[in-house]
């Protein structure tokens, strides 16, 4: 009999020690977790520091020096690639010139420069020479434009006379299907002060 009391009496001890021990943890981890104002703001600042680790990626992936350079790199033999067709033509060259630039300029400039079957019926050859390109916003990945300045050189083959004529101009890029391509390009040669970066 005095078992089952010494049982009963420890268990009852056991029971409200336990109980002592919730209260306690209960109460601890009430003052550590954060209030509801508190868990806001941790929220609030977890979704910025998401952000700006968003932003930051976006950064590296578009204006990381490496990226940065190999835009303006392709863009810079896109324009040569694109004057060079545009602007270099002899009667033997003319049929493939115009294949070309289907790679390197729009329909609209395609059909300015290569509107007839054939180039001067071989009375005329043209080059250039002193070739310089100045590239703006190569922030933007999709478009940009190209300032040129170059001497454009006709050679009339049958008089053997040589015309050299300085040429300014603006020319404006798009990439299409990952490549650089030239949409429309502006004679800017007149502008004030003779060169216009805008």
């Amino acid at each position: 009999m005095d078992t089952i009391k010494t049982f009963k009496y420890f268990s009852i001890v056991v029971l409200f020690l336990l109980l002592l021990f919730n209260i306690f943890f209960f109460f601890t981890n009430q003052t550590d977790a954060p209030t509801e104002a508190e868990a806001t703001e941790l929220e609030s600042q977890v979704s910025q520091l998401e952000e700006d680790n968003e932003a930051l990626e976006q950064q590296v992936k578009y204006q990381s020096k490496t990226e940065r350079e190999a835009r303006f790199d392709e863009l810079e033999s896109q324009t040569d690639a694109f004057m060079n067709t545009a602007f270099v033509h002899t009667s033997d060259n003319y049929e493939k010139q115009k294949e070309k630039a289907e790679g390197v300029m729009s329909d609209q400039l395609k059909d300015r420069f290569f509107a007839g079957e054939m180039y001067g019926n071989g009375e005329v050859t043209t080059d250039i020479a002193n070739e310089e390109y100045f590239i703006k916003n190569m922030d933007d990945a999709e478009k940009a434009q190209v300032i040129v300045r170059l001497d454009h050189q006709m050679h009339y083959t049958e008089t053997d006379v040589d015309e050299t004529s300085p040429v300014l101009m603006k020319v404006h890029f798009e990439r299409e299907n990952g490549t650089w391509k030239a949409q429309e390009m502006e004679d800017i040669s007149d502008s004030e002060g003779g060169f216009d970066a805008e």
